[in-house]
């Protein structure tokens, strides 16, 4: 999220002057909306920039040899995914120049989403990334420890067992308990 938000900020927004040279407002806008829609989590970052150029990532395109021949509008927008792409020729502190779009796509498919591209030329861009919600219930034993309440898995517990306060030693400074001549710290 943060290099789709950099990137709408160093890539997306044009400069005052452009800005208001195409008869916008002075000032950017970049969204960032979050909801669920049936068991998919979308998250999409918009901006009002100045959209992506379809033939300007032609040119970067062909110039690293990948043909563009008969794809789509679409398809060619998609090509700022690729590994190390970019169209942009200078590095900026905000988002840098090729090293984060594909890596934006490859963490959001290692979580079993994906990521479109929606942009028109002069009107700016939107990154829609769709989550799958898990619709697991974990079954966990909510734990006090000094204020804090934790919920441990039940996956992770082997056993619960029944000690009394007696029962407790000490042992190099920490507090343990003897349970079946096992030595058990405890936290």
């Amino acid at each position: 999220l943060i290099h789709l938000l950099r990137n709408a900020a160093d890539h997306g927004i044009e400069t005052k002057e452009e800005r208001s040279a195409k008869g916008k407002s002075e000032v950017g806008t970049i969204k960032l909306v979050a909801y669920q829609e049936g068991t998919k989590a979308l998250i999409k970052v918009s901006d009002d920039g100045a959209g992506i150029n379809i033939e300007k990532v032609k040119a970067k395109a062909e110039k690293v040899g990948i043909s563009t021949e008969g794809l789509s509008d679409n398809d060619i927008r998609n090509l700022i995914f690729a590994q190390g792409f970019s169209t942009n020729t200078v590095v900026t502190d905000i988002s840098g120049r090729g090293v984060g779009m594909d890596v934006v796509k490859t963490k959001i498919s290692s979580l079993g989403g994906t990521v479109d591209v929606i942009s028109e030329e002069g009107r700016g861009s939107s990154f829609v990334i769709k989550l799958p919600l898990t619709l697991q219930i974990i079954q966990a034993l909510l734990v006090k420890v000094g204020d804090e309440t934790l919920a441990i898995s039940l996956g992770f517990i082997d056993r619960v067992i029944d000690y009394k306060e007696e029962n407790i030693k000490k042992t190099n400074g920490e507090e343990v308990i003897v349970y079946r001549d096992d030595i058990i710290p405890l936290i």
